[in-house]
């Protein structure tokens, strides 16, 4: 693939599509919801090949501010931008840029380097929406949203809200999903339909101790 024309091609579309969300968020009713890093400028990052696919997909992201980030980093991503090389179409996962992605996680997860990728067919999010510590910002001391995609960016879909962490996710097969996590102080399972993009069962899972939250 010729990436210096691609390039070019993503740009003509990306001043538009982002040109709006860059600039500067205008003083509003105290009842308007909080935007993450809500004074920081947002930008257009490098696209990527999403791997068996004919997209390319890059982060509309701004500086991070320390907080932001639990385990460092210099950027935070507000939303995704995919560009389609066959058709030189182009759109963005969700409407706002106003939220804060604190993970994405492709599957099948990406391989090593030394080792070939198999083709993407779904992305997972982590996604805070809400201030729900009360200090007035979006940061990693927020419950999350678990939400998920295909591998061209389309049907968003939330499923879990209110999460407070997440222990760990793992794909069973091309259509099933689990994802472990804490929400109201309760340990759970979710089990996902991936292609239904809906949870089918939620389980508590059995582990309790004295000493563990």
């Amino acid at each position: 693939m010729n990436y210096q024309v691609v390039t070019k091609a993503v740009s003509a579309f990306a001043v538009a599509l982002i040109s709006v969300a860059c600039q500067k968020p205008q003083p509003s009713a105290s009842n308007t919801p909080i935007r993450a890093n809500a004074d920081v400028k947002r930008s257009l990052g490098s696209l990527r090949p999403v791997s068996g696919s004919s997209y390319l997909m890059g982060p509309i992201e701004s500086q991070t501010e320390g907080e932001y980030s639990s385990k460092g980093g210099s950027r935070s991503i507000h939303n995704y931008v995919f560009f389609n090389t066959a058709d030189e179409s182009v759109h963005t996962l969700m409407s706002t840029n106003d939220y804060w992605i604190s993970e994405t996680i492709s599957f099948p997860e990406t391989r090593e380097s030394n080792q070939k990728s198999e083709p993407v067919q779904w992305f997972l999010y982590f996604v805070v929406k809400e201030d729900t510590d009360g200090d007035k910002k979006l940061t990693y001391k927020d419950n999350r949203v678990v939400a998920v995609s295909d591998a061209a960016g389309m049907g968003f879909t939330e499923l879990i809200t209110d999460v407070e962490e997440v222990f760990g996710q793992a794909i069973r097969d091309s259509n099933t999903l689990f994802v472990l996590y804490r929400s109201k102080s309760k340990k759970n399972v979710a089990r996902i339909d991936l292609p239904n993009r809906k949870v089918v069962s939620t389980n508590e899972l059995g582990l309790e101790f004295a000493d563990m939250k």
